[in-house]
């Protein structure tokens, strides 16, 4: 929605158009798909549950965005270039593997929306 704002894991709000890509629910603007998650995205020591997100976001939708923005990130670097669509699913997998052993934990299923 247009002028719908975030405010971001970067501490700075964002004023967003009909254009940008996010990642909503019925409360509102969660991320900036491929750029940046939302405040209430980020983890602290009190975290004890935790959503891992692989996904696939258009390029040119996530360059416009950032550069509109003034979003500069990781994660924008990548998505703008393109990311193997084969390694979605066992890229999930890696990362949960990755936290299961370093922070322990019990894993659900992947899903695939």
């Amino acid at each position: 929605r247009d002028g719908e704002k975030v405010q971001a894991l970067d501490g700075r709000e964002y004023t967003l158009t009909p254009e940008m890509c996010v990642i909503a629910d019925d409360n509102g603007v969660e991320s900036i798909a491929g750029i940046m998650g939302g405040e209430h995205s980020g983890c602290d020591e009190n975290t004890t549950d935790v959503l891992i997100e692989s996904a696939l976001w258009d390029p040119i939708t996530t360059a416009r965005t950032g550069r509109t923005l003034g979003i500069i990130t990781d994660a924008r670097y990548r998505f703008e270039r393109g990311v193997d669509p084969e390694f979605m699913v066992p890229g999930v997998e890696l990362a949960t593997k990755l936290v299961i052993d370093f922070c322990g934990g019990t894993p659900t299923e992947t899903e695939v929306a």
